[in-house]
């Protein structure tokens, strides 16, 4: 009997083993312990891993003992305020594990300076998601991860090739969600949008702006908005395959990694669809969104320049930064460092303008002695057609009947002609007589038109040694102005 109770304790021992490794969706049982890194063991035995993946929208931690099982971890949203959310999760697992020693490494987007003001290892994120599924899911051909700015495809079939999307955050975790702020919900509203779905449409996913403009159409529309979801979750799946796959297949044994594959199951029937997979080649960790943070741990602990430490010594050295800011990215100094600089440059400047005032002035005299020259021109030729209009009609009914040779003079003649016609009332004491007299019959205006057409215009005109006929028009400013095209 205590033999058969032995037997049962060693089975339960060996299960638990296993599940630690994949429990998840696809994983085959694991019932040996798996090494820190793919050479041999960890470099500290018996001890606590501690990965720490610092994320463009979520910081993960995971804690592992020297089995590879996660003891603690954690998932949180940041919302942009890094090193308090940090400061937060470690705060919350120094409390159980605050006088334990193990080694400590990050990773992720925001991990860089943080391990350089800490003096942690940091392992970048592409060789801890490798290393984590090297290490829990070996059989896996393809892994598709998704984070919150950020997507990746590792190939492992005949070498490993990793694939990683460059500044755009199309198809990640932050375009889910500003897509589902569009439908007013948030990520889980829209995973439970989408499953009563029963059309989909294209929608861009490449930029956030397009799929606005894809999506508001359709809401206008009247379009369902369990369509809308699953239309933007297909929209993601589009974009990571063609995107990051660029026509090289994905087959095999898939494994889905990261939060949003990890919380969004109609993310992943998406992608099934789209790759025909069956649910014997699909992977799907319970752990899926601390599979960065575990290989983290991993490889830290691999590394031969890890050691290890309380985690509450590393928790006092991260309250101790202060406001201490830094930059993974060389910038350009600024033009005038300080004020001083700035007067020194301004002093200088002025010299040189002062230098050049005598010339300059010399320059602006010249240019205003010709724009009074030109203005005077321009002043005469003005008085000069004044003066033609009040001398009557000879001149202007000479250049009316086209008789002037020159270019000039016909140019002239025409203008003098139209002035002549429409202010004739101006010029012609006589006419504004007979505006008074309410017995004629016609205006003014009317009347020097006909006076204008009378002594100018015969019924035919000889031009060019050739007879042709003027079409009349009746009298008034019209009828002058076509006889004066003619």
């Amino acid at each position: 009997m205590e033999d058969e109770n032995m037997n049962n304790q060693e089975l339960t021992a060996d299960e638990k083993a296993s599940l630690s490794a994949c429990s998840g969706e696809g994983c085959a049982p694991r019932t040996t312990t798996v090494d820190a890194t793919p050479v041999g063991e960890p470099v500290v035995k018996d001890a606590l891993h501690i990965g720490i993946d610092v994320g463009s929208t979520t910081v993960k931690l995971a804690i592992l003992d020297e089995n590879n099982q996660v003891k603690y971890s954690v998932y949180r949203r940041h919302h942009a305020d890094v090193r308090a959310t940090i400061v937060e999760v470690l705060s919350e697992a120094a409390e159980g594990f605050g006088d334990e020693r193990m080694t400590i490494a990050i990773t992720g987007s925001g991990g860089l300076l943080l391990a350089q003001w800490l003096g942690i290892e940091f392992v970048q994120e592409v060789i801890a998601s490798k290393t984590a599924v090297e290490t829990f899911i070996p059989k896996t051909d393809v892994a598709i991860e998704l984070g919150g700015e950020d997507a990746k495809i590792i190939y492992f079939e005949n070498g490993i090739e990793q694939r990683m999307n460059g500044t755009c955050a199309g198809g990640t975790g932050a375009f889910i969600d500003q897509m589902a702020a569009l439908l007013n919900t948030d990520a889980g509203g829209l995973n439970e949008l989408a499953q009563n779905a029963t059309t989909i449409y294209p929608i861009a996913s490449r930029c956030g702006v397009f799929a606005k403009t894809d999506v508001q159409p359709l809401l206008n529309e009247g379009a369902r908005k369990e369509d809308i979801a699953a239309s933007i979750f297909q929209s993601v799946v589009t974009q990571t395959i063609s995107g990051l796959a660029c026509g090289r297949p994905i087959r095999g044994y898939v494994a889905f990694l990261g939060g949003p594959l990890q919380y969004l199951p109609e993310l992943r029937k998406r992608f099934y669809e789209t790759l025909e997979l069956d649910e014997e080649h699909r992977i799907v960790p319970d752990n899926a969104h601390l599979f960065v943070a575990s290989g983290c741990a991993i490889a830290g602990a691999a590394s031969g320049t890890v050691r290890a430490e309380k985690l509450s010594d590393v928790l006092d050295r991260l309250k101790n930064l202060g406001d201490i800011q830094g930059s993974e990215v060389v910038r350009l100094d600024p033009l005038f460092a300080t004020a001083e600089d700035y007067q020194e440059f301004k002093a200088r400047h002025d010299q040189q303008h002062c230098a050049a005032c005598p010339r300059l002035r010399h320059d602006t005299a010249a240019q205003d002695d010709g724009q009074h020259q030109r203005e005077h021109g321009q002043q005469d030729k003005r008085q000069a057609r004044q003066d033609d209009l009040q001398n009557g009609g000879g001149e202007v009914a000479h250049h009316m009947a086209g008789h002037g040779d020159h270019k000039g003079q016909g140019k002239i003649g025409l203008e003098v002609a139209f002035a002549a016609v429409l202010h004739a009332d101006e010029y012609r004491p006589q006419e504004r007589q007979a505006q008074a007299d309410p017995a004629d019959g016609l205006a003014p205006r009317q009347q020097a038109a006909q006076q204008a057409q009378q002594q100018t215009t015969p019924d035919r005109c000889q031009r060019d040694g050739q007879q042709r006929p003027i079409e009349k028009h009746g009298g008034g400013i019209k009828g002058a102005e076509q006889q004066l095209m003619v």
